[in-house]
């Protein structure tokens, strides 16, 4: 939609705002989009693309396939930015001006990523994601008398396929997400941890739910768990747990103190995609609390520190 992005060129989206929710008000439409980001490490990734000679040679390919069928375009380019999506087909100028104003970055305007980018973020365990799409109109007016033969529309679908193989070709992620994780510590209820654990008189909970989403399986994961009281020093883990999902379904695996039972590790074994929660009793409340998480391809140190004046 922006002036400097043209015919065939690869877009590909920073977010995905989806504009079909809207109100109908005396003084025009007053749109409540939703934004849909697109993956960090993805996008990154695509962008260190462009410096490429893998890159390069794709710009070189597919100009010698507009040549060859007689377009009259020079070889495409990649932009980054916002994708507006809606089930509207945008063909005037001032639909297009209209939805600018939500957003000046926008490149580009679809109709199905919206949908999709719904669907990825409604799961329990969100997938990475991101949108690469080709540019075959302006939208505007000069839509249908464009491209009577269709030849911008199938360098519009091609360009960001033969994109995204050169992409996938460098390996970049595996496909599967195999052996990676996002991971968050959010405490839950006490409730939940006393579901796991076996009764300890006087003994403090922690409840970290979903704290780990695997992307896809995972043959080995480690866990570590420690915690601080109130005066930052550690403190004793009586009893910790850890539930996963495997081949054979739901698993429950006890993580192993250290001989001071102030380190709680434990490693699952073929870990299927669904979330990990981990669940612990500890020596009087937690102010804080660190889980490190391993696999073969990741490391992250995930951490908690409960509200100012209030511990768990």
């Amino acid at each position: 939609m922006k002036h400097d992005v043209k015919l065939c060129d690869v877009v590909i989206s920073n977010r995905v705002l989806h504009y079909d929710s809207a109100k109908i008000t005396p003084g025009g439409t007053r749109y409540r989009p939703q934004s849909y980001p697109a993956n960090a490490l993805l996008l990154k990734q695509l962008q260190t693309l462009t410096g490429r000679h893998s890159y390069k040679a794709w710009q070189s390919q597919v100009g010698r396939n507009i040549k060859t069928m007689g377009a009259k375009l020079k070889s495409p380019e990649v932009h980054f930015g916002t994708i507006v999506s809606g089930s509207q087909v945008i063909a005037a100028v001032e639909k297009k001006e209209e939805l600018l104003k939500l957003d000046d970055k926008i490149i580009a305007a679809e109709m199905e990523m919206g949908g999709v980018m719904a669907a990825v973020f409604s799961r329990a365990d969100p997938k990475r994601a991101i949108t690469i799409r080709g540019i075959s109109d302006a939208a505007d007016a000069r839509k249908a008398k464009l491209d009577s033969k269709k030849v911008y529309r199938k360098f519009a679908a091609a360009n960001p396929a033969r994109l995204t193989r050169t992409f996938l070709l460098g390996r970049p992620v595996d496909p599967l997400g195999v052996d990676t994780f996002e991971a968050h510590l959010t405490l839950g209820a006490a409730a939940a941890a006393r579901k796991h654990l076996q009764p300890i008189p006087k003994s403090s909970h922690l409840a970290f739910e979903c704290a780990i989403a695997p992307c896809g399986p995972a043959k080995t994961l480690s866990l570590e768990l420690r915690a601080t009281n109130a005066s930052a020093k550690p403190i004793r883990i009586l009893e910790a747990v850890a539930t996963y999902r495997d081949a054979n379904g739901e698993q429950t695996k006890r993580l192993t103190p250290d001989p001071k039972q102030l380190v709680m590790r434990c490693e699952l074994k073929n870990v299927s995609p669904a979330p990990i929660n981990v669940y612990a009793a500890t020596v009087g409340p937690a102010r804080s609390a660190v889980l490190d998480v391993n696999t073969r391809r990741q490391k992250e140190r995930l951490k908690w520190t409960a509200p100012s004046g209030r511990s768990k």
